[in-house]
This record gives C-alpha cells, structure tokens and sequence, in this order.
C-alpha cells in the first residue's frame, strides 16, 4: 500500500525540462488556510532540514504565525516567522505542517516552497536510476477516498 506524487523537473526560469542536473524535482500542492488555497510549486530538497514558504503564501492566505525561529543559510542567519498550513497533495490525506518564510520567488527562485529533510522522511524520496526519473512515495498511506477538496 502505497501512494507515488508525480514529480516534475523545474529549471532556473521556472520552465518544466527533464535535465536530471541541471533542474529540480518538484512536485505541485496546494497550501490551505482558513478556506482560502493556494496552488504551488515545492522543490525536494533533502539538503534543506526544514519546510519553507515565500513570504506571500503566507501573507496571501493569512497563515497563522505560531513562533518565531532562525534560519540559518549559507553565510547568514536571520529570525523568522514559522506559520501553520495544511497541504493538499493529490490522493494523500492532509497534511497539516509547519512553514518557516524565507524568500524564495520574491528573489527569482522558480518555486514557493521548499521541502526538506523533515517533510522527505516522511517519503520514500530518491532517483529511480533504472527509470532515470525522481520519485516521490508515501509508504504505508492509502489512497485517500472521499476528499472534499474545493478546485483551485
């Protein structure tokens, strides 16, 4: 029992490729808050330890703060906020998660969010290298039935 999330490549500005190099696996979700959802991109990125959202995600959907935490980047840290959402991935169940704001798209990133070790182990996250394609699966989940998803 299992559920695979399609994971697509993303080059630098923001166009789907299928360079495994030069590109990064993401994946599409929808962040949701207070009945309001917003469609995004999320790069894997198991050298990121945490989840991370651009600013306006959060200022969009008027995420709850529920602390506030440092980042640490190369060559800077600094405070931030840490809010609660929910994440709709296709056929998973919801996932209610904890983003740290940190400027992805408002400095040119081609993606939103940014989910690292503590969203991947979750997963069985890796590159397929018979199939040469990223895959993305939750292990031991069932394909949630009955969703009362709102479209996007």
């Amino acid at each position: 029992m299992s559920v695979s999330v399609p994971v697509f490549l993303v080059n630098k500005s923001g166009g789907v490729c299928t360079d495994n190099v030069n590109c990064s696996p993401c994946i599409s979700l929808a962040v949701v808050s207070a009945g309001m959802a917003s469609r995004c991109v999320a790069m894997l990125d198991s050298g990121a330890t945490g989840i991370y959202a651009d600013p306006a995600i959060a200022r969009k959907l008027d995420l709850p703060v529920i602390k506030t935490d440092t980042v640490y980047a190369v060559g800077a840290t600094h405070a931030s906020n840490v809010y609660a959402a929910t994440f709709w991935i296709d056929d998973l169940p919801d996932l209610s998660v904890e983003v740290q704001e940190v400027p992805l798209r408002s400095q040119g990133q081609p993606y939103d969010i940014v989910l690292g070790r503590s969203f991947l182990t979750m997963f069985d996250f890796g590159f397929d290298l018979r199939k040469r394609a990223w895959k993305l699966e939750a292990i031991g989940v069932a394909k949630a039935s009955n969703l009362n998803r709102t479209s996007i």
